[in-house]
């Protein structure tokens, strides 16, 4: 049975991350990672009692966020529906003006995902990440 609980930083360590995410395993393996991303927007699927995706929302500054998801590989399409219905309720309650995501150029799921979302592709930043690859910026403006 899958279902959405409220985001606690051992589900970090939990998620299998699929092999598209898999680069990010260095940069969220800390526990300082962990509960730095916690807050009233995150919040973490769960497969048979396994933490299978965690997402959500952090504000940078006053009005402008950026919004974020780790998934494990293999989740069954209600999960996938179900974490979709939730993100979308985080981002048009938030009261954010503006809202970022971004996507590692080559992760066509990724891209989906922040279309699907509702985010408009804004600018290409070359050797962006922690793997030195190409990312696409996505932007939500209210």
């Amino acid at each position: 049975m899958f279902e959405i609980v409220s985001y606690r930083p051992e589900h970090l360590a939990a998620i299998r991350l699929q092999q598209a995410q898999a680069m990010m395993a260095d940069v969220l393996g800390d526990e300082a990672t962990a509960v730095a991303i916690a807050g009233p927007w995150t919040f973490t699927g769960v497969l048979d009692g396994v933490p299978v995706a965690v997402a959500g929302l952090s504000e940078k500054w006053k009005g402008v966020g950026t919004t974020w998801a780790l998934f494990s590989p293999g989740l069954p399409m209600s999960a996938w529906l179900a974490i979709l219905r939730k993100s979308r309720g985080v981002l048009a309650s938030c009261g954010l003006h503006r809202i970022e995501a971004v996507v590692r150029e080559d992760h066509v799921q990724g891209h989906r995902w922040a279309l699907a979302l509702g985010f408009t592709p804004s600018a290409l930043m070359r050797k962006w990440g922690p793997d030195g690859m190409d990312y696409r910026m996505y932007e939500a403006v209210r």
